[in-house]
């Protein structure tokens, strides 16, 4: 917005007045948004979100795994290796009577551990366990991701408004200080207005400092997400979108969609999985092996064995894997049923962020804001006329500003609140072709 004051001699009181007045109408209805940016420069707080999932070398790690993972699910369930050995017998040692004596002999044997059919899939089945709750984590970092960015460019947003509010407001400051001084250098007012006039420049442009080093670190951690170079910067944000709050009660749609839910029940089914693993162990395993030897000029000799393992230390060593296990299936399902109470309290604590932000955003558009204008005009008008204190003007100037930052501040809270209630329910946008290939 350009400035109003005069480029020539020692402003008139009219002057001020009117571009002071012209402000305040500018910024203090609350439908008088700022002229969105060009939407060739206009940041998208979901294209943000779809770069993100795309880019995030996290999201690509936890892939890697969850590939990994599935590669051992056939290595599982497979028979062990079969091995293989070479036989030498000699009934005259050391000499050599292959051919000669019955007894000597040289072969070669084959021998095959046969683990149970069953348990080869129980395995199998605790390998693709895991590998679908990798699946799930997978899902689940990929909904905190797009909860971060959308919670980052709500922060980015009221910083923005912010910093646009403390611009308006540093015109605002300078139509009034114009205003002291020519009242002061016609002997109409003392020098206390143009002290608290520099003081209040100070104190705007501290305010200043602070909210551009905020979203020096906001933008630092969106430039993380979106993996972006040091020099990343962000056009401010205009606007955000309203956000589409479902309707009705929020239990059944964190329940079903959640994916904290999720990986506790992942983690359920891998327990499950393995103490069924854990209880085939019980039972013997098998091995089998065949053998052929070599005598000379005598009948070659053939063998063939079938062994089974005796469960001698069942006591030390299975029973307790598998009391480990269905402990741990225990602890599983408790971690569930902790995590469904955790999700209601934080149901609950979005609806209510939710309703507070909406309830303070309509006080703040209805109320606060326009009254803050209507009393700073006032106090002005006062205090042109002679009336009212340079401090009451300041006062109430530094009210109309607050409530700007406040209503942006509660516009990002909704907007955040709509985030983490997305985060819970809904998955993540689909990755695009670059992002399944990064």
């Amino acid at each position: 917005m350009h400035s109003m004051r005069s480029a020539t001699s020692a402003p008139t009181l009219f002057a001020p007045a009117a571009a002071l007045s012209f402000l305040l109408a500018s910024f203090a209805a609350p439908a008088a948004e700022p002229a969105a940016a060009p939407a060739a420069t206009a940041p998208s707080v979901e294209q943000f979100v779809t770069e993100a999932l795309a880019a995030q070398p996290s999201i690509a790690a936890l892939r890697a795994r969850l590939a990994a993972s599935r590669e051992l699910v056939a290595p599982a369930g497979a028979l062990a290796d079969p091995m293989v050995e070479g036989m030498y017998t000699e009934a005259g040692f050391p000499g050599w009577t292959v051919g000669r004596v019955e007894m000597s002999m040289v072969g070669v044997e084959v021998r095959q551990d046969l683990s149970r059919r069953a348990k080869r899939e129980a395995r199998a089945a605790v390998a693709e366990a895991e590998a679908s709750a990798r699946a799930v984590d997978v899902e689940a970092l990929r909904r905190q991701v797009a909860r971060d960015v959308r919670v980052l460019c709500a922060r980015l947003y009221a910083l923005d408004r912010g910093l646009e509010a403390t611009a308006a407001g540093g015109e605002l400051l300078d139509l009034l200080a114009e205003t002291a001084a020519s009242r002061y250098r016609v002997g109409e007012g003392d020098q206390e207005g143009l002290v608290k006039a520099q003081l209040e420049r100070t104190r705007l442009e501290e305010r200043r400092t602070d909210l551009a080093a905020e979203r020096g670190t906001a933008e630092a951690a969106l430039a993380r997400l979106l993996d972006r170079g040091a020099g990343f910067r962000v056009a401010p944000f205009a606007s955000l979108d309203q956000p589409p709050f479902p309707d009705g009660a929020w239990d059944e749609l964190v329940e079903a969609g959640s994916a904290e839910i999720a990986e506790r029940r992942a983690a359920v089914d891998v327990a499950e999985k393995r103490a069924a693993a854990a209880k085939l162990e019980l039972k013997a395993n098998f091995s089998a092996a065949a053998a052929a030897y070599y005598r000379g000029s005598l009948d070659p000799v053939v063998t063939l064995k079938f062994g089974v393992e005796l469960p001698a230390r069942r006591s030390k060593k299975q029973a307790p894997l598998l009391r480990a296990a269905e402990l741990d299936l225990e602890a599983a399902r408790r971690d569930l049923d902790a995590e469904r109470a955790a999700l209601r309290e934080e149901t609950a604590r979005l609806a209510a962020d939710k309703e507070r932000a909406e309830t303070q955003i309509e006080r703040y558009r209805e109320g606060i804001l326009p009254q803050t204008s209507a009393a700073f005009e006032a106090a002005r008008s006062a205090y042109l006329n002679g009336r009212g204190s340079f401090s009451t003007a300041i006062e109430d100037f530094n009210l109309w500003l607050d409530a700007r930052g406040a209503l942006a501040r509660r516009e990002g809270e909704l907007f955040a609140a709509w985030a983490e209630l997305e985060a819970l329910t809904t998955a993540a946008p689909a990755a695009t072709t670059e992002g399944e290939t990064r």
